[in-house]
């Protein structure tokens, strides 16, 4: 059956009821005729846009943690033959350390041979990482916002010492790790080279 239009003559549409589980169409005052709400195919697609202060609206834009010069890339191979979850950047002694967006802590403190650690839950799956700190200045279930400090990094022991000053940034999405570098803002004049 031809289902009527509003062009046609003669047909009224009714538009259901919220309680309505189906629609009445009018053809003619002594015929009804019921048709079933539009449900979506298998097919169709719902896409959500992200909400304007959300973390995956933001992506390119996060503040970046520290200002220094990467020096590990996401994906890298590193000594042990493993491929690098985040990325590494050199700061310089007692560098603040700030949380690239809105978020709250969800761990604080050290973690293993990584030593003092941060990790943030952004929402919508998100989490950052961030290790390396010679101080973490939060603590477990604090909110934050972007850009406010988190930590300092370390003070290097001696000139030569720059291994304790690398910041290690990792990104995962709904559990996955995902490179920093596309999420992140250069615009905090963060030396990358």
């Amino acid at each position: 059956t031809e289902r009527p239009t509003a062009e046609q003559p003669g047909t009224q549409v009714r538009k259901p009821a919220k309680h309505a589980p189906q629609a009445t169409i009018h053809a003619r005052p002594s015929e009804q005729t019921a048709v079933a709400p539009a449900t979506p195919t298998p097919s169709a697609r719902i896409t959500t846009v992200p909400q304007a202060g959300s973390f995956a609206a933001n992506k390119g834009r996060l503040t970046f943690p520290t200002i220094g010069r990467l020096v590990g890339r996401f994906g890298e191979t590193d000594v042990v033959g493993l491929a690098a979850k985040g990325i590494t950047v050199q700061t310089r002694p007692n560098a603040p350390v700030v949380a690239a967006h809105d978020g709250t802590v969800i761990y604080a403190g050290p973690f293993r041979g990584y030593g003092r650690i941060i990790i943030i839950e952004h929402g919508q799956g998100f989490l950052t990482l961030l290790a390396g700190l010679g101080r973490v200045d939060v603590q477990t279930g604090q909110g934050l916002l972007a850009g406010e400090p988190v930590g300092t990094m370390k003070n290097a022991e001696t000139i030569g010492d720059v291994k304790s000053r690398h910041l290690y940034i990792e990104l995962r999405q709904d559990g996955a790790p995902v490179d920093p570098l596309a999420w992140l803002s250069t615009q905090r004049d963060t030396a990358i080279q």
